[in-house]
């Protein structure tokens, strides 16, 4: 007990020196650009683009409402779609604490009535395992593409995801004999990195918009922003103990793109990014509240 305890607490503060360090890091940046960076452009493109990334953030946390859903309609036919929304919605907000993982305990606890914790704690790690799965994909599509060298990438890259995804089904395999058949359904994971994909895609369009349309670029494609921004936000994702990955997830998109575009640009991106999404999951908040109080 005991060392578990020490664990958590190691990985907690660990995951807080690291944002420490990054948001440190992207604050050395803004600084020896802010001639630059405050010359950004408030104009109608702008506008347009923020109302639509808003709302292309509320659908993003529509799908991660539908695959908790999918989850566990086959075991408790009574939960609905509407209430994974309204339940997610209210308890996502606490990602922002310091641990990052409130927003977790505070979904098992407002169904705690309907649904066993044991399925709640199931279906949040199968939600995570195929996260990590569907972001490390897209990550190895960007070493693939843009990291590795035309030596190592063939076999090398090819044999690593082969090993990737045996992992993933050994594991879930095992995990699937400890607890319910009717959460770690084989179809229902398909179906979760699907969503989980396309989620990515439609985050990653929105990351492209910006970088076209509020910074002027036409050097990145959408294919590079899918999945640079997918890896970067595997990165924020698994670290411990980051509130919402702040601070983790914006260096990781400095680092991947900074050798594609300048640093104070791709760092312009992603601020703009992370304001969407905060403003997108208060939105997301105040939405879900109010259809639990009806």
């Amino acid at each position: 007990m005991k060392e578990s305890l020490f664990a958590k607490r190691f990985f907690r503060y660990f995951g807080y020196f690291l944002s420490i360090i990054c948001i440190f890091i992207l604050s050395k940046v803004f600084l020896e650009n802010y001639d630059r960076l405050t010359k950004f452009s408030f104009n109608f493109n702008f506008y347009i683009i923020f109302i639509f990334s808003i709302l292309a953030s509320l659908l993003g946390h529509f799908f991660l409402s539908l695959t908790w859903f999918i989850q566990l309609k086959h075991k408790y036919p009574n939960f609905s779609l509407i209430k994974s929304f309204s339940v997610i919605g209210v308890s996502q907000i606490a990602k922002y604490l310091p641990g990052n993982f409130a927003h977790l305990v505070g979904r098992g606890v407002l169904v705690r009535k309907e649904i066993s914790q044991k399925d709640v704690l199931a279906t949040l790690f199968l939600e995570s395992l195929v996260l990590a799965m569907s972001a490390a994909l897209c990550g190895w599509l960007w070493l693939n593409s843009y990291a590795l060298t035309d030596e190592v990438r063939g076999v090398l890259s090819y044999s690593a995801l082969a090993i990737f995804f045996v992992f993933a089904t050994v594991f879930i395999e095992t995990v699937r004999r400890r607890y319910s058949n009717l959460i770690f359904r084989y179809q229902t994971i398909i179906l979760l990195l699907f969503i989980n994909s396309t989620a990515f895609i439609l985050h990653g369009f929105v990351i492209f918009l910006m970088a076209k349309y509020i910074a002027g670029l036409d050097s990145l494609t959408l294919f590079q922003c899918i999945v640079g921004f997918a890896l970067s936000f595997l990165v924020g994702y698994i670290l411990p103990g980051a509130p919402g990955g702040i601070g983790v997830r914006e260096y990781a998109f400095v680092l991947l793109f900074s050798p594609f575009v300048p640093e104070v640009v791709a760092l312009q991106i992603i601020i703009c990014y992370r304001l969407v999404s905060i403003v997108g999951d208060l939105a997301f908040f105040a939405l879900a509240y109010a259809i639990r109080q009806k």
